[in-house]
């Protein structure tokens, strides 16, 4: 289970709920399409724009997708074809969880600026900077707290 965020160009009067349907349609679409030479492009924006924020992520190429793993954070941030989310586990909570709130507010930031795109956070069913971001680390803490006591009760 992660936190997950999707980053959609919305069309004027599309819903989120309708970007995400659209996203899962084209994925069902070009599930083995190589990446296109602008989608290249687009990911090396965004390698660049992340790279100050999580400069020890490594890359992992396939013809598919790319994706940048931060070991630290656990940060990561993908494109599969015109999809592009981040997503970290929920391994954070109380201030570890608002410290990479912060972190991840800075990589989304980073990624709207070199992308257009609006960064959409499925938790809070909103944007996120300005809305989601705000009850992320709340979010997160609660989802670590029932996922231990889910664990605990299974032993």
């Amino acid at each position: 289970m992660s936190f997950d965020l999707y980053f959609f160009d919305l069309e004027p009067g599309q819903s989120w709920d309708d970007a995400l349907k659209s996203m899962e349609a084209e994925a069902l679409r070009d599930d083995d399409a190589p990446m296109t030479d602008a989608q290249l492009q687009i990911w090396e924006r965004i390698k660049g724009a992340v790279a100050p924020v999580l400069p020890d992520a490594t890359e992992h190429v396939t013809e598919q997708s790319r994706e940048l793993t931060d070991d630290a954070s656990a940060i990561q941030v993908s494109v599969f074809g015109d999809e592009l989310s981040i997503t970290v586990p929920y391994w954070y909570q109380g201030e570890e969880a608002e410290r990479l709130v912060a972190l991840l507010r800075e990589v989304a930031r980073r990624v709207e600026e070199a992308t257009g795109r609006v960064a959409y956070d499925p938790q809070a069913d909103a944007a996120f900077l300005g809305t989601g971001d705000k009850s992320a680390a709340v979010a997160m803490s609660k989802i670590r707290r029932l996922l231990l006591d889910r664990w605990h009760r299974s032993e």
